[in-house]
């Protein structure tokens, strides 16, 4: 449990409810109540993994609104770890900085539900509520994928080399 503490601070993750529960952990030891104190410090490491499958998440999240390209990264196994550009402190400077323009600033999808679940959910699990975040993160996700879905003006942002190359051949044929 203490290792998972660490963890979550070296990586600037809020610990304040680890910490309350490490503390209850250690009294529940000193009273011989082994299995609550571990209980406790299963539920430790339950709360770490949670905060760094939100992180990755959020990443993600944040990476597929600056490059749409990169929307297979939210689908599939989204449990193995994104090597980003961000990491949680830039992601809470930016959000100091952009409050207005939400997280992405000059996102390609700029959608003001998404940017403002992404705010939301930073919001959360800078408070340690990492239960409300992760539900927050899945909403941004899916809001996400539907909009990168079915977007005919993203799908043409996306593809303009591809269906002018398409049009050049056609009129030369």
């Amino acid at each position: 449990a203490k290792k998972a503490i660490l963890e979550m601070k070296q990586k600037k993750f809020c610990t304040t409810s680890v910490e309350e529960l490490l503390k209850q952990a250690n009294l529940k030891l000193a009273e011989n109540k082994n299995k609550e104190a571990d209980d406790l410090a299963q539920k430790i490491v339950s709360i770490k993994e949670q905060a760094f499958r939100v992180d990755n998440l959020i990443k993600r999240v944040i990476e597929v609104l600056n490059n749409p390209k990169n929307a297979r990264i939210l689908l599939g196994d989204v449990t193995k770890e994104f090597d980003s550009e961000y990491s949680y402190s830039d992601l809470r400077e930016k959000f100091k900085t952009n409050e207005d323009k939400g997280i992405t600033g000059e996102a390609v999808i700029d959608e003001a539900s998404i940017n403002e679940l992404l705010d939301l959910t930073i919001l959360a699990f800078e408070r340690c509520d990492y239960d409300l975040a992760e539900e927050r993160i899945k909403s941004a996700q899916s809001s996400v994928l539907l909009s990168v879905k079915g977007n005919f003006v993203l799908f043409l942002f996306l593809y303009w080399p591809f269906i002018l190359f398409a049009v050049g051949l056609s009129s030369l044929t």
